[in-house]
């Protein structure tokens, strides 16, 4: 959704549970934003080591995830986050159907609230859930709990567009078929 004046879109805690809006947003992600998946995979794998602890803040349904496990050759523990229980059993699907070696699991909870413990994590990632933070900065104080002081952070998020952009990009939606059918 594109605010005009580029406001903030943070979500409710029940955005993401209608699996008939998760099944579009996990084909539209496969569909045309697997080059910034693996684009930004090839960048955070660069830091990774044997042995890292990464936690992928509003990991979706793990695609990210799956990218930096199925581009690194280290022996690597991911941890999904999301505040959606059903688009992380998309997840689970996903990883399921790709069968990567790379330990990936699962946590529901909030980017503001994370459910671990103090500096445990080598790297933090977050890919376009940094608009949808309702605290942003509760979850950058988050970020830094959980870091480890040697730890890596990598957040990418989306360009906002103005309002004036919203014709074009229906009309690229619209072609591209990224609306529900029916």
């Amino acid at each position: 959704m594109i605010i005009p004046g580029g406001k903030r879109i943070p979500l409710d805690e029940e955005a993401f549970e209608e699996m008939k809006l998760i099944d579009i947003y996990d084909r539209h992600s496969k569909n045309h934003m697997m080059p910034v998946y693996r684009h930004f995979a090839s960048q955070i794998n660069k830091y990774i080591a044997d042995g890292d602890i990464v936690l992928d803040i509003g990991a979706g349904s793990a695609l990210l995830s799956i990218e930096v496990a199925e581009k690194t050759n280290k022996m690597i523990h991911i941890i999904d986050v999301d505040m959606s229980k059903n688009i992380l059993k998309r997840g689970i699907k996903n990883i399921k159907e790709l069968n990567t070696s790379v330990k990936i699991d699962f946590a529901c909870a909030a980017a503001a609230n994370l459910p671990f413990p103090d500096n445990c994590f080598d790297l933090v990632i977050s890919n376009a859930s940094l608009h949808h933070w309702v605290e942003p900065v509760k979850v950058f104080r988050e970020i830094h709990r959980v870091l480890k002081d040697t730890g890596v952070c990598f957040i990418r998020d989306n360009m906002r567009l103005s309002a004036a952009m919203l014709p074009i990009i229906n009309t690229i939606s619209w072609y591209k078929r990224m609306e529900p059918e029916g």
